[in-house]
């Protein structure tokens, strides 16, 4: 529980320290399922206790910082990511900087640059307020399919225009 509360942010930091403390909140995010903190809640017998320990790390989690993890954990560079995604670079560097919010599909052509898992999708849609992927829709499906089998943009977007559906990104 005391690591917990060694997480939430001090009210004055530097750059340098802001960004090193919203890392160990995403570790944290990563490491933490919300079926654990189901079972927390289910044992704690005072709200604002759990509040303070379990919800208030999560409290600085945003989607440019959680990109940002992502692309650093993964050993790549925006560059690269923007490159993979078939993105515009003006755009993608603007929703790195949190700028732009960015439509699900840009984001999901992002998740596609990263490389990123289903589960760390299925997180970066959330944070952005969009729906996640839902395997019962045939686009949504084919998405998830092109995730979990590592395609790349191109790839995905052909196996959509073979389904006659929607691609994620028509040009640079």
């Amino acid at each position: 529980m005391l690591f917990f509360y060694k997480m939430v942010y001090p009210i004055f930091m530097n750059r340098r320290a802001q960004k090193t403390e919203k890392h160990d909140s995403y570790r944290t995010f990563e490491r933490v399922q919300t079926e654990e903190l189901d079972k927390l809640l289910d044992d704690c017998s005072n709200v604002e206790d759990f509040v303070r320990a379990q919800v208030a790390p999560y409290q600085g989690v945003d989607l440019p910082g959680y990109l940002t993890y992502l692309i650093e954990c993964k050993g790549l560079t925006r560059a690269e990511v923007i490159r993979r995604a078939g993105m515009s670079e003006s755009y993608a560097y603007q929703i790195f900087a949190g700028e732009k919010q960015p439509s699900r599909d840009k984001l999901l052509a992002l998740a596609v640059g990263v490389g990123m898992s289903a589960d760390e999708c299925r997180r970066a849609l959330k944070l952005a307020g969009h729906s996640e992927l839902y395997i019962k829709n045939r686009r949504d499906a084919a998405i998830a399919f092109g995730l979990r089998r590592g395609l790349d943009v191109y790839d995905i977007n052909d196996l959509l225009y073979q389904m006659q559906e929607p691609i994620l990104v028509s040009s640079k």
